[in-house]
């Protein structure tokens, strides 16, 4: 029988390929990426193998030879800060492009936080004592191909409220934080400004000009986090304040 002989530099570690029979650290599995030596059966499955452009073998559990990425992965920010006594939610994202059914999972989740695997929004309201970074692992498999497919590493900050700048300069304000159905801007100064809500998404919902101070109503807005921003006339950033409407 023809025999295929593998090399991972990585690993320093050599496998055999034999006709007919497959990776002799077993059938039709490979061991060139476990960091065992010799892992019998392997972690990684072969998903062909070609000699001068002529394919000599294709697992037939995939459809493709080549991936340029494994779906699903995640695509939303891997930070949020959430803030005492407040209630937070971050909404995860994902590029499920082509995928059935998939799995989201969480490990090292603080206290008085959890994460629904259905709408995949981590939630919680933090205690004064919890102030501190969190790194939480979250991971995504893909049901029909049955591994993980993506990891991503998610830094929780929680901070006091009295940590949110109300401003980058002390002329102007946004309040209340956790607001019901208005929002509130006050300016010190007299030119013609531009306020902008985003949501998490990233997509703006409102935006208007005014001068000195305005009221911004937000009783069609649905309950959760947004960004409000107050810009100049040549578009300068003053201040960026993250807010959260009541449910």
């Amino acid at each position: 029988r023809k025999k295929i002989t593998l090399y991972n530099d990585y690993n320093d570690i050599e496998e055999v390929w034999i006709e007919g029979i497959g990776s002799t650290f077993g059938v039709l599995n490979s061991a060139t990426y476990s960091s065992n030596e010799p892992p019998v059966g392997g972690d990684v499955e072969l998903l062909c193998c070609l000699q001068d452009d002529v394919t000599l073998y294709h697992n037939v559990e995939y459809p493709d030879c080549y991936y340029d990425a494994w779906y699903p992965y995640f695509t939303s920010p891997n930070t949020d800060t959430a803030y005492a006594d407040i209630a937070f939610e971050h909404q995860l994202t994902l590029n499920t492009t082509g995928v059935d059914s998939f799995t989201v999972s969480v490990e090292n989740i603080p206290d008085n936080f959890s994460f629904d695997e259905n709408s995949l929004i981590l939630s919680g309201t933090a205690s004064a004592g919890q102030v501190g970074e969190y790194q939480l692992d979250f991971y995504v498999s893909n049901d029909d191909l049955g591994f993980a497919t993506d990891y991503m590493q998610f830094t929780l900050v929680v901070e006091l409220e009295d940590g949110i700048s109300n401003a980058i300069n002390d002329n102007i304000q946004i309040f209340p934080s956790y607001f019901q159905d208005k929002i509130y801007i006050r300016s010190g100064k007299k030119n013609i400004l531009t306020y902008e809500i985003y949501n998490i998404q990233g997509q703006r919902l409102r935006n208007n000009t005014f001068s000195g101070s305005t009221r911004v109503e937000c009783e069609n807005l649905p309950a959760g986090m947004y960004f409000i921003r107050v810009l100049d006339a040549e578009q300068r950033v003053f201040v960026t304040k993250k807010m959260l409407k009541k449910s």
